[in-house]
């Protein structure tokens, strides 16, 4: 059963990835440069030292990704106006436009596949993914304990 659920999971993930490949196969950027539009979606204005650790990266090479990404005009860099030491990062108008694209496209896309569910197949999905949403955050939860 732990087999047939795993491919299952893995075939509803790739089936995802191949439905929004479109804009994804459209863009212009490093899978660096991408991660780095995604941390910084995250983050409420991260520091480039906050955006290295994140990126498990170098502080130089966090400000060489930021210097693409602002040249691309889908990053900002702005002054701390507390420790003006510190350089913040945040998206543009344009790089906030593009994530929130390619996160709808998935969104969508799942939304569709939800909509074709009776009541009780949406049940079970979600107690199942429940559990494992749980068992997720547990092991996560232990990796940082541990």
């Amino acid at each position: 059963m732990l087999e047939r659920a795993a491919a299952d999971l893995h075939a509803v993930l790739r089936a995802l990835g191949e439905g929004v490949t479109g804009d994804w196969l459209e863009l212009d950027l490093s899978m660096a440069q991408l991660k780095a539009l995604i941390v910084i979606d995250r983050e409420p204005l991260p520091t480039i030292t906050l955006l290295s650790d994140r990126l498990g990266v170098g502080a130089p090479a966090a400000s060489l990704l930021v210097e693409k990404l602002v040249r691309a005009g889908l990053a900002v860099r702005t002054e701390d106006r507390l420790d003006r030491r510190r350089v913040l990062v945040g998206l543009t108008p344009a790089g906030a436009v593009l994530v929130a694209r390619l996160r709808l496209g998935s969104q969508a896309l799942l939304e569709a596949w939800l909509g074709e569910l009776t009541q009780g197949e949406l049940e079970g999905l979600a107690l199942g993914l429940g559990a494992l949403l749980r068992a997720a955050e547990g092991r996560r939860a232990g990796d940082v304990a541990g």
